[in-house]
């Protein structure tokens, strides 16, 4: 065991805790908590919508406080050979500094309470610091709120953001387990003996902020890649509605022909950026599961084309009809797609967007008098029970939705 770091901090950079100055560390955080757009950040879940930064004033105001320079400290540092110094996370002065001190203050003297509140602010103020570079590198220009609620509303309950309701409930329960938590680093804190549970404590506490914040933000680019493709190419390019108005019965022919077409030569038909964009509109969902499903009925359909079945209907007893076949499958899609777009008054239906947009309503609506749109869910619902891909209802519903989308983009390519 090497403790390296305890002995040069401890004769070079020897700091006195004393109620003052614990008073001071907090009274520094608490600063912190409400300047500016702060709180709006800290008391939500929303991530980079408002201004959260983390300056070297910030910095240096912890270093005004304990007595040293930053630069004191990097020499320290600099002389301690269980550091790497390539490693900035573990070599950086004031993160090293910040987890001493809360090690001198958990074995000071001052009063219970007052050392609590102490520990807990400075470690606070650790990780504030890594939210502060965190949003610096993935939302340098901020984000938009709608997207961002989007991404929030469809974490799972195993994110801690959506588990204690804000970031600063995040934030502070983490540092309740770093300090008191004896699974946790409470002994590293405590006895500062071991410079390699010391090192793993600081990259811990930046990797699981900025693993989350890494999921939120792939997240947050994707739907928002969704939304500026759908809106570029609807300002750009139209379906030429008139056609499909005049020509209703051939328009829906040529489309459900030339995508059926595509389910044959599974490379063309499961294309990833397509997945990408239904996965944003169905987030409940990952790709994996919906790549998942278009191989199957891309394999269903080639099986089809050799044996001829790819019209087949199953009418069943209470008058509702499954479509066995691939091809009937898309057909009654595609004419429930358009059909809907051209009766709603309310659709532009040379907008892709706003076809877009209508598709995911009527497949996503929890009940319908369409008795065509129940024959088409029924029969997505047999095909990927049938296939093994879930037999889950929410993943079913979800995963109807996600296959009525992708034809829907799909035949954008055709009009």
């Amino acid at each position: 065991m090497q403790s390296y770091i305890k002995e040069y901090l401890t004769k070079d950079i020897p700091i006195k805790i004393t109620p003052d100055l614990a008073t001071q560390l907090i009274r520094m955080v608490v600063a912190f908590e409400i300047r500016d757009e702060h709180p709006l950040t800290l008391n939500s879940q929303m991530f980079g919508v408002h201004k959260f930064s983390f300056s070297s004033r910030d910095r240096q105001m912890f270093f005004d406080i304990i007595g040293y320079m930053e630069s004191d400290v990097a020499r320290v540092i600099n002389n301690i050979p269980t550091i790497n110094k390539k490693f900035k996370v573990v070599s950086d002065p004031f993160n090293v500094a910040i987890v001493y001190v809360a090690h001198l203050i958990i074995v000071s003297n001052i009063s219970a309470n007052l050392k609590h509140d102490a520990t807990i602010s400075i470690l606070n103020y650790l990780q504030y610091k890594f939210i502060g570079s965190a949003v610096n590198w993935y939302f340098k220009y901020g984000t938009k709120y709608e997207i961002m609620q989007t991404v929030v509303e469809s974490l799972s309950m195993k994110f801690d953001v959506r588990k204690s309701g804000s970031w600063k409930n995040v934030v502070v329960e983490r540092s309740e387990s770093i300090s008191y938590d004896t699974k946790a680093h409470y002994t590293t804190l405590e006895k500062f003996d071991n410079d390699k549970y010391i090192l793993y404590l600081i990259t811990d506490t930046s990797t699981r902020i900025r693993s989350q914040l890494q999921i939120i933000a792939t997240a947050y680019y994707e739907i928002r890649e969704t939304n500026n493709y759908m809106l570029s190419h609807s300002s750009t390019t139209t379906l030429d509605g008139e056609k499909v108005l005049r020509e209703r019965d051939g328009s829906f022919e040529m489309i459900s022909s030339s995508v059926f077409h595509k389910t044959l030569f599974k490379s063309s038909f499961v294309d990833d950026r397509y997945v990408k964009m239904v996965q944003a509109s169905v987030p409940r969902l990952n790709a994996g599961i919906i790549r998942r499903l278009l191989s199957a009925i891309s394999d269903e359909a080639r099986h089809q084309s050799e044996t001829n079945d790819t019209m087949k209907i199953v009418k069943r007893r209470d008058g509702t009809e499954i479509y066995n076949g691939i091809e009937t499958l898309i057909d009654h899609v595609i004419h429930v797609i358009y059909t809907t777009a051209i009766r709603n008054d309310k659709i532009n239906i040379n907008s892709k967007i706003a076809v877009y947009t209508s598709t995911r309503n009527i497949f996503s609506a929890a009940r319908t008098a369409n008795q065509e749109l129940i024959n088409v869910r029924s029969s997505l619902e047999d095909i990927i029970k049938r296939t093994r891909i879930s037999t889950r209802e929410s993943t079913i519903s979800g995963l109807s939705v996600c296959f009525a989308l992708y034809v829907c983009l799909l035949s954008f390519g055709v009009l």
